[in-house]
């Protein structure tokens, strides 16, 4: 191990006092599982966990150390693939939800001009509608109230996303 670099994980270079080694050894600390990076001469870098335990004599006098080094370089690769994937999917989500959000904002507000122009149309006492026009603006409305039902639910979904959905109780029979 003398031609490698030992750092922590934040890339800084280990002092001798603050070595894992150095540390069970002269301060005759037990360690388990600390992370560092080592790099290697040819410029390989790798993260080992490093548990250590003083040695002591029959007579009670440090006699040296035992450590264990476990290359965790694949562990610690996955885990950041993990991290980094969950972070684009909660970006995925957030996007999602801002998208029904706003589409559901923007047709809101058309159908509802549609909807009160059908009736307009219909209460016109002035110049009535003939039959099958009546029959027309009555199948408007009804498609636009059901469009306007659906854009409210997918309002309230992402109010639910959110945590801003308001919870009424109601007695029901």
């Amino acid at each position: 191990i003398a031609d490698m670099a030992f750092r922590n994980l934040n890339g800084g270079n280990l002092t001798a006092e603050h070595h894992p080694l150095w540390r069970a050894l002269e301060r005759r600390e037990h360690l388990s599982g600390e992370q560092l990076e080592i790099v290697q001469a040819d410029g390989e870098k790798r993260v080992v966990a490093i548990s250590a335990t003083p040695l002591t004599g029959e007579d009670g006098r440090p006699e040296g150390a035992v450590a264990v080094f476990r290359d965790i370089t694949e562990e610690v690769k996955q885990h950041g693939e993990l991290v980094a994937a969950y972070d684009r999917l909660r970006e995925h989500d957030r996007l999602k939800s801002a998208f029904v959000s706003n589409i559901s904002h923007e047709l809101r507000t058309p159908l509802n001009v549609i909807i009160g122009l059908c009736q307009l149309l219909e209460r016109d006492r002035q110049s009535p509608l003939a039959p099958l026009q009546n029959e027309a603006v009555t199948r408007m409305q009804r498609n636009a109230r059901s469009l306007l039902e659906l854009v409210n639910d997918l309002l309230d979904y992402s109010r639910l996303e959110a945590g801003r959905a308001a919870l009424h109780l109601d007695n029901v029979e």
